[in-house]
C-alpha cells in the first residue's frame, strides 16, 4: 500500500506493523529524514520515497491511503494528481480518500500568505472530480463538524 504526504510515516509504521508492504511517499525530504530515523527506532520496514505526484510515478499499488493530502493540492492540478494516483493502482486496487469538504455546493479556497493553502469541494464536486478521473465510488461517509466537513470514500479504478 501507499501513503500519500506521508510526513513522519506514523500510518505508515502502524499498517507494516500489522504485516503490509507499506511505501510513504512525501514532497518534504525532512519529512522523509524524520520517517526513516522513526523506522530505525521502531523496526519497522517502510519504503519512504521523496517525491512529488504531479509527476507520473511508474509504481503499483493494491492499495493507496490520502491522509489528508488532497484538500492541499489546488483546483488547476487536482485532475492530473488524480490520474496519477489511478494509473498507480492494481486492477484490483482501492484508494482510500480523507478530505475536507464543504458544508454546501460551493468549492472553497483557502488562501495563506497570498497563496492557495486548501482546496475544499463539496461532496458532490468531489465525486464528479473522482468519477472524471476514472474511479468508481464503492462507499462515502461525511463527517459534519463546525467549519468544514470530513469526508471519506473508498474508491477503485474503473474497469477498462
Amino acid at each position: 500500500m501507499l501513503e500519500l504526504d506521508c510526513g513522519e510515516g506514523h500510518l505508515c509504521r502502524l499498517l507494516s506493523g500489522h504485516g503490509y508492504t507499506v511505501t510513504g511517499i512525501d514532497i518534504s525530504p525532512i519529512a522523509i529524514l524524520w520517517a526513516l530515523k522513526k523506522n530505525t527506532q521502531h523496526s519497522d520496514v517502510v519504503n519512504y520515497i521523496c517525491g512529488d505526484f504531479s509527476q507520473e510515478m511508474f509504481f503499483s499499488f493494491d492499495m493507496i491511503v490520502d491522509g489528508n493530502y488532497l484538500h492541499c493540492i489546488p483546483g488547476e492540478f487536482r485532475q492530473s494528481f488524480l490520474e496519477n494516483f489511478s494509473i498507480c493502482l492494481t486492477e484490483r486496487g482501492v484508494f482510500f480518500v480523507s478530505s475536507l469538504c464543504s458544508q454546501n455546493s460551493n468549492v472553497q479556497i483557502i488562501h495563506r500568505n497570498g497563496l492557495a493553502y486548501r482546496y475544499i469541494p463539496s461532496v458532490e464536486g468531489l465525486k464528479s472530480e473522482l468519477e472524471q478521473s476514472g474511479f468508481i465510488i464503492l462507499a462515502l461517509q461525511v463527517h459534519p463538524r463546525s467549519e468544514y466537513d470530513h469526508i471519506n470514500l473508498l474508491v477503485k479504478r474503473r474497469p477498462g
